[in-house]
């Protein structure tokens, strides 16, 4: 069938080598180990627990780091980590060396032209023979920390924008309402949660017109009007609204997007 890549989390990574590498059949254990070793997606190094030096890599790591498995033997754990996690990285290898068990930590990573990437690094003693030597695990969390500093700002735009946001469910159910929302309404989001926006109405709309516009919704096109509502204190407000149908990857709708500008002042 081929050696298949590996994705599992990086703790069943290193106890799985670990445990392979300590088998007693020494053939059938290297067969294995060295399949899991070159199959994985993760960066996986071998570190002499003396001198600190990269024994072996395998191709994912070699390639994370822009060096030739012939390279990396020139290669000591210091020459791999950006300066910022030296002192991190000198105060706590010598215990993942000694057999002291480390939790998973994120560490910029140095690559052999000056690039830096952010990974998360697991480190365990291992034995291969008689030889003792530290596995580490790399998985490079770049991207995802990209991706999460772009939901925070997105998060931030929202928490704090002039305009009411009011976000739903597929069936029109109030999941989330940012701070705008609370101060205008009087609402705040535990009492809102679960429920329909039309807690809101004034009774001035038609009920045909909400059905007007779910129906829009579902088609897949933006609706934009005029709401006339009511607060929780029984006060009024007029707002310019546009409400929108979210979709995943499949084309089906996940959430409701509605966003309302307060218009009572111009009215």
């Amino acid at each position: 069938t081929g050696v298949q890549t590996c994705a599992l989390p990086i703790y069943n990574i290193s106890h799985a080598l670990a445990a392979i590498a300590q088998q007693k059949s020494l053939v059938e254990s290297e067969h294995r180990f060295r399949a899991l070793f070159e199959g994985s997606i993760d960066g996986i190094v071998l570190v002499d627990v003396t001198g600190y030096r990269l024994t072996m890599a395998n191709p994912r790591m070699c390639e994370m780091l822009g060096y030739s498995s012939k390279e990396i033997h020139q290669l000591s754990v210091w020459d791999i980590h950006a300066a910022e996690d030296m002192p991190f990285v000198r105060q706590n290898f010598p215990k993942v060396a000694s057999g002291e068990r480390t939790d998973t930590v994120e560490l910029r990573v140095l690559r052999k032209d000056g690039g830096i990437f952010t990974a998360e690094v697991s480190g365990r003693v291992i034995e291969i023979g008689q030889q003792k030597m530290v596995m580490a695990i790399f998985r490079d969390i770049t991207e995802r920390k990209k991706a999460e500093q772009h939901i925070r700002v997105l998060s931030q735009a929202v928490e704090s924008s002039p305009s009411i946001v009011i976000l739903t469910d597929p069936d029109a159910n109030i999941v989330y309402v940012n701070p705008k929302f609370t101060e205008v309404t009087g609402y705040g989001l535990e009492e809102v949660l679960g429920l329909n926006p039309r807690i809101l109405k004034s009774g001035e709309i038609a009920t045909e017109e909400y059905q007007q516009i779910w129906q829009s919704l579902t088609k897949g096109e933006v609706w934009r009007g005029e709401f006339y509502n009511r607060k929780k204190n029984g006060e009024f407000y007029w707002a310019d609204a546009a409400i929108t149908a979210l979709r995943n990857d499949a084309g089906e709708i996940t959430h409701f997007l509605g966003v309302q500008e307060l218009t009572t002042e111009r009215k």
